[in-house]
């Protein structure tokens, strides 16, 4: 499917519909409060605490007074004769409310429908969603009033994913067999212990528990406690420092808006403001005439100051949370690092400093490691201050909407910025609902376009916050910088060498044209791009191979020196020299590794300009919905793309011909010799490439992060303690389901 339509894709359905439920619960709440809005009456707000007070006596309107007439006064009952609408509806923030909680009962899984959609009933076989006809239907009338326009949107959008999920004939119980299950696994455990005398939790210890749970996934509860088991002091350290940052710009901010409205609501008390403006010109009058419009249409509520202190530690959060995905920095910081163990042996002094005071702390004390937890961290408090912004600009805009709009009006607040907020908000919906692991898991096309909708997100931004330009500068230009390099990154040629199949795992071999521009190291990783498959979509993957694997010139003795037959792929070895062979004969016979050349004759021998080096990146790729009758995955349409190239069976070996008619290895085109049929943006710093500042290293791999453990593992058997180099000591770990075994046999002939 298109891009665009990819974020709508049946994955991210329930986030979808969850979503869709808060937002049409506080939204339905702020319709009703609008339904009703509080009209300017000539009293403010006393910073006294005394309550409501009236300006002053020669601010109010009065006909015999000349410099105080309609246009320039306060009018106590101007706003009770004259309608204020701001697009509110009792009846329709009622029906979002019971709507919102009504979605959340429909979603459960267990007394809901949830995922739950069968075969057999005839809306699977018309291929319509009748859940989603019900939020299209109820999201409808939700477009009648300005707050609930949001929430409509929202459940249009959950309508246009479930409609997505019986097009493409999607179907199951919802996990309802596989928590029967775990239930009654559970009651057969607890009937075991209680026969055995163990008293079960209380109630009330088991409400504490799924409190804290919940606690835990929407707060920085989970970093904190996570960092205090692992003993990681520096994580704790840099939480506290974001969270402390966090609190003052809101405070600071807060203060400054609390002394400006209570310095203009004294001021309107005590008549220090002037509102003549006869004899007044330039920016005078224009001082002057704001005053008026203060005067006429009021001040902003209390509310205000608690919305801009909300707005200002948004614009901090929304310009950080592209820092930690900048792989531009990262690979900068982590190349500092890296150089610890170099410049420790250096005699400069300049450089002995760098490793004291920069390289040192940046390894041990930076948690470079935890960029992407770190990036989800800024997500989850950007969400807060984004729903408490929007709280109190919506109660601020109840209690004091004209004065609001008379305020704001050069920023856009005409409309403009409701318009603008609603739009960054939808971004937040179609990027929040598709962020969870599960979405990403089952369908990461899905997750990568929704994230997307970022560039709509800060686009938005820009228009709405006058001030964010300054704040987003320069991460905002750095991660333009970074997209920028990706595509001149891609645009390098590389050759596919060969692709090996172990279920449910596959080997990608390819090589860089000019090798000097792919130096890598152990644990890096890098993207992968198919033309073929679709121009945008880069998928990260850890290479596997090791650095000598790719032999560069320069380097040294630490290369690969393996050569493979050009017509077969298979990896080839020198025949000894035949005793007695004249020697002004020369000899440079190869055989493959299968066969033992004592059983061959001479003329089976390969000569050598039949052979070529096997220089590689390898990648091992573990190919998802292998079982699906529609691939949908970019790991499965990429195997397919792979077996479209080949008439023979794994593995597949790729030749091509020079501009002189030579067979050289690998392949640059595709099928249909137009575009690359890999595109490669790498490589990227990763955390494992810092073992080698270590004697002793354990490594752990689980799951199919057993790519960088391989990495390291080849090169240490293969090229590193050959030479001598650290580390001195490697103990390696390899944690797997017993149902995943089969899943790891690749990584047998891979050590082999």
């Amino acid at each position: 499917s298109p891009p665009f339509l990819s974020s709508f894709l049946p994955s991210s359905s329930p986030s979808k519909a969850l979503g869709s439920a808060f937002t049409s619960f506080t939204c339905g709440i702020f319709t009703y409060i609008w339904a009703s809005p509080y009209g300017w009456q000539c009293y403010v707000d006393a910073s006294d605490g005394k309550g409501p007070t009236p300006i002053h006596e020669k601010y109010w309107y009065n006909e015999t007074i000349s410099d105080c007439n309609w246009d320039s006064c306060c009018k106590p009952d101007r706003f009770a004769t004259e309608t204020i609408d701001i697009m509110g509806s009792e009846w329709v923030g009622i029906l979002c409310i019971f709507v919102g909680l009504l979605t959340i009962l429909l979603e459960h899984e267990d007394y809901g429908y949830g995922l739950w959609q069968p075969t057999d009933w005839m809306w699977y076989s018309n291929q319509i969603s009748p859940l989603g006809l019900f939020y299209f239907l109820v999201g409808i009338p939700m477009f009648l009033a300005w707050p609930a326009a949001f929430a409509g949107v929202c459940y249009v959008c959950t309508f246009v994913c479930m409609m997505a999920s019986h097009r493409f004939n999607e179907a199951g119980d919802g996990g309802r067999a596989r928590r029967a299950g775990q239930k009654q696994k559970a009651k057969e455990a607890k009937a075991k212990k209680a026969e055995q005398g163990i008293t079960e939790s209380s109630p009330l210890a088991k409400c504490l528990d799924e409190a804290f749970e919940i606690l835990c996934n929407w707060t920085v509860l989970p970093y904190i406690l996570d960092a205090i088991r692992k003993d990681q002091l520096s994580t704790i350290f840099w939480l506290v420092v974001y969270l402390a940052i966090n609190a003052f710009q809101f405070f600071y901010s807060l203060s400054i808006w609390v002394a400006l409205t209570n310095g203009v609501s004294e001021a309107l008390i005590s008549g220090d403001i002037d509102i003549n403006c006869d004899a007044k010109e330039g920016l005078d009058l224009a001082a002057c005439q704001a005053n008026e419009k203060l005067v006429v249409f009021g001040w902003l509520s209390p509310y205000a100051p608690f919305a801009k202190a909300c707005g200002a530690c948004l614009n901090l959060n929304c310009a950080l949370i592209v820092m930690p995905v900048t792989k531009l920095l990262l690979a900068r910081l982590n190349n500092a690092g890296l150089s610890y163990s170099k410049l420790e042996a250096g005699s400069n002094i300049f450089s002995q400093a760098f490793t004291v005071f920069c390289a040192g702390p940046l390894t041990r004390y930076l948690p470079l490691s935890k960029n992407i937890e770190f990036h989800k961290l800024i997500a989850k408090t950007t969400f807060f201050w984004a729903v408490v912004h929007s709280f109190f600009h919506f109660m601020n805009y109840a209690h004091a909407s004209v004065g609001t709009l008379s305020k704001f009006e050069k920023f856009g607040w005409g409309g403009t910025t409701f318009l603008t907020g609603f739009i960054i908000l939808f971004a937040m919906f179609m990027i929040y609902s598709a962020a969870p692991d599960r979405v990403r898991h089952a369908l990461y096309e899905n997750f990568f376009y929704a994230h997307h909708f970022f560039i709509i997100f800060f686009f938005f931004l820009l228009l709405h916050g006058p001030v964010f330009w300054c704040w987003s500068l320069i991460p905002l230009g750095l991660y333009a910088c970074e997209r920028f390099l990706q595509q001149f990154r891609g645009s390098r040629p590389f050759v596919v060498l060969r692709v090996e199949w172990v279920k449910p795992v596959m080997a990608v071999k390819i090589c860089p044209l000019v090798k000097s521009d792919f130096e890598f190291r152990e644990g890096q990783y890098l993207y992968l791009n198919s033309p073929y498959i679709s121009d945008y979509e880069w998928h990260p993957f850890t290479i596997s191979s090791a650095r000598g694997d790719l032999s560069i010139p320069g380097r040294g003795s630490a290369m690969s020196q393996m050569r493979v037959s050009l017509t077969t792929g298979e990896e080839v070895v020198p025949v000894p020299r035949p005793k007695g062979l004249d020697p002004r004969f020369k000899w440079n016979k190869f055989v493959p590794i299968s066969r033992e050349y004592k059983h061959m004759e001479e003329w089976e021998f390969l000569e050598k300009h039949e052979t070529a080096y096997m220089d590689y990146v390898s990648c091992h790729i573990k190919v998802h919905d292998l079982n699906a009758a529609v691939p949908r995955t970019w790991t499965r349409k990429l195997k397919l793309l792979f077996e479209s190239m080949s008439a023979t069976p794994f593995p597949y070996h790729y030749t091509r011909r020079d501009d002189r008619g030579d067979v050289q290895l690998g392949r640059i085109l595709g099928p249909d010799g137009k575009k690359p049929l890999l595109r490669v943006d790498g490589p990227h710093s990763a955390p494992t490439e810092h073992y080698v500042n270590y004697k002793t290293v354990m490594v752990v791999g689980a799951g199919i992060g057993m790519t960088p453990c391989a990495s390291v593992l080849s090169a240490q058997l293969k090229y590193r303690w050959k030479y001598g180099f650290p580390p001195e000591k490697l103990h390696f770990f390899l944690i797997l389901q017993h149902g995943e075994i089969d899943a790891f046999q690749w990584f047998i002939p891979f050590m082999g």
